[in-house]
Formats: structure tokens, C-alpha cells, sequence
């Protein structure tokens, strides 16, 4: 197990949810996922240093100034694990719901 990265709970559920709503902004992740910014400011590192993850700041024109918003998205390595990460989960799926109900 030496040398394996594990993900935890919380950063499979970042990165099925940028994989399923692609693109978003920090305050869209942070309530999908519901976690805290703390929380948040960790994992994003981790997810970026195993090249999962990569984000881009936006200058937006709000009313009287300008904001500095933070859009995060996947690498195509964060696609290919969340791919894998949602494989899983449908076989584990199929194998809870007998084959009669579906069918």
C-alpha cells in the first residue's frame, strides 16, 4: 500500500461533483459538497499537487468594483479518476438491486 494514493471521502465527492457540473466557482463547489473554506483550502491543494485539479482567477465587473472570482475544474487525469470513481459506484449499484427489478 506504500506509495498508493488514497483519496478520502471528501475529495472523491469534489471530484464527482466538478465532474458532473464541470466548471465551477468556489462558493457553487463549496455548497455542493458541503464543506467548509478550511476544509476546502486543504484538499484543493492536495487535489492539485496529484494533478487532478487546476483553477483560474477571473476578474468579474460586480456594480461599483471588480471581484476576484476563482473557477476550479478537472485535468484530464481528475477526469479519468472521477471516471473511475463513478464505474464503482455502478457496480456497486447493480449489485444491490437485484436483476429481476431492473429488468
Amino acid at each position: 500500500m506504500l506509495g498508493h494514493v488514497i483519496l478520502t471521502a471528501v475529495q472523491m465527492r469534489i471530484i464527482l461533483a466538478l465532474s458532473l457540473n464541470g466548471e465551477m466557482g468556489t462558493a457553487s463547489l463549496l455548497q455542493e459538497v458541503r464543506m467548509s473554506g478550511k476544509t476546502w483550502s486543504r484538499e484543493r491543494t492536495t487535489l492539485r499537487n496529484l494533478g487532478l485539479l487546476t483553477s483560474e482567477r477571473r476578474r468579474i465587473l460586480s456594480s461599483p468594483r471588480i471581484k476576484l472570482v476563482c473557477h476550479h475544474r478537472l485535468t484530464g487525469r481528475g477526469e479519468e479518476v472521477a471516471g473511475g470513481i463513478l464505474e464503482i459506484s455502478e457496480s456497486l449499484t447493480s449489485e444491490r438491486i437485484p436483476q429481476t427489478a431492473l429488468g
